[in-house]
């Protein structure tokens, strides 16, 4: 499991510093196999947050979010 939750322990990084070798970042489109980290995020960002099947269904059933 991703630890996305680690960013609040970790010091402060001078503007000047950030780049790839310092906070990667890789965009991409989301998958199954990601939805454990997604639900990580989404419970300490929203006060109602979209359940691990609303993703699920929006994954594997909604042609219009492919």
């Amino acid at each position: 499991m991703a630890n996305f939750l680690n960013w609040k322990k970790k010091q402060p990084i001078a503007r000047d510093r950030v780049g790839p070798q310092t906070c990667p970042l890789v965009i991409g489109p989301l998958t199954l196999t990601d939805l454990e980290s997604v639900m990580e995020l989404e419970k300490v960002s929203f006060p109602s947050p979209w359940t691990l099947a609303t993703y699920h269904s929006e994954l594997t059933r909604n042609s219009r979010s492919r």
